[in-house]
């Protein structure tokens, strides 16, 4: 995750705090106004007026990465009207309820943090050879588990079909220090399945089963168009990368731009016109958009336009 990404994640994040603050120091004032009548805002009317605000944060355009949060932040929502029922019935002096205000400030600041970020961790001094060891047969972990060694030779079982200086090799290990980070339900089925993948050969407890890359994707997805369509593991990365205009000489900032734009489902290629990870056509990508919309939460995921990659295929 580039520095980039983490700052849009807090500005969403501290676009709703105050938001939510907002409301809930509209709703205290009010009851204070309405004090000298003998009257308190009823939890009905907190409530609408809550939900009015949160109706007017539909119209805040948050940017791809964070839409994911967006369910979250709804039920933390939630969790302030209980607090503002408190607020709004009982009877206490102006000073004892700017304490209440501090209180709640300082709740609201402890709940936005949302779900936690994937990460990875960097290659470093990654090995690209071991003597007398061809990667196409190492196929059996050999070293502890958690180790960095594990998760090069890892690394080099993913990519033997290429030799180290090939353009499509260098591609590949930029892309396994780049996370994915799903954006819809489809996507985190996607994320589990490839650490299921990863669990037999690190077994259950290793560190790196969480690490899912973009690299992981990729040749998540090459192997399922193997199985479905034939050709090679390998024909088939080198297809997807080609649609998707990932270059070896790419810098990390293009990379990470074009990988929010896979993860959100909006890529398009203009030079070939085609749309995804999978180089969908027009007709293809308006069926994926339309199965999606059956769904609950309405959103294309890398399955669906797999499946539609399926169709034109095979």
């Amino acid at each position: 995750m580039t520095t980039s990404s983490k700052w849009k994640y807090a500005f969403g994040s501290i676009t709703i705090g105050l938001i939510v603050g907002g409301t809930i120091y509209a709703i205290v004032k009010a009851r204070q106004a309405e004090k000298a009548e003998d009257e308190a805002i009823s939890l009905d009317e907190a409530k609408e007026i809550v939900a009015r605000t949160k109706n007017s944060t539909d119209e805040i355009h948050f940017t791809t990465e964070i839409e994911d949060f967006q369910e979250h932040q709804e039920e933390i929502s939630i969790q302030k009207v209980m607090i503002n029922s408190i607020l709004v019935n009982v009877d206490e002096d102006d000073d004892e309820d700017e304490e209440d205000m501090d209180d709640i400030y300082h709740y609201v600041a402890d709940d936005i943090e949302g779900p936690e970020i994937p990460t990875i961790e960097p290659l470093k001094d990654f090995f690209y050879y071991e003597e007398g060891i061809d990667p196409k047969e190492d196929k059996t972990l050999r070293y502890e588990p958690d180790s960095v060694e594990a998760k090069h030779q890892f690394i080099r079982m993913e990519l033997a079909d290429w030799e180290v200086n090939h353009d499509v090799y260098r591609i590949m290990l930029q892309l396994f220090e780049f996370p994915l980070i799903p954006t819809t339900e489809g996507d985190e089925i996607l994320r589990t399945q490839i650490i299921d993948y990863k669990v037999q050969f690190f077994g259950f407890n290793s560190r790196w089963n969480k690490e899912v890359s973009f690299a992981d994707v990729i040749l998540h997805y090459a192997r399922s168009a193997e199985f479905n369509c034939g050709e090679s593991v390998a024909y088939w990365v080198e297809y997807f990368l080609d649609f998707s205009d990932f270059q070896w000489d790419s810098t990390s900032n293009q990379i990470d731009e074009l990988i929010l734009s896979l993860n959100s489902h909006t890529y398009f290629n203009e030079e070939r016109q085609t749309f995804g990870l999978f180089g969908l056509s027009r007709d293809s990508m308006d069926q994926a958009i339309k199965i999606a919309n059956r769904n609950i939460d309405r959103s294309v995921s890398y399955e669906i336009e797999f499946n539609e990659f399926l169709k034109s295929t095979i």
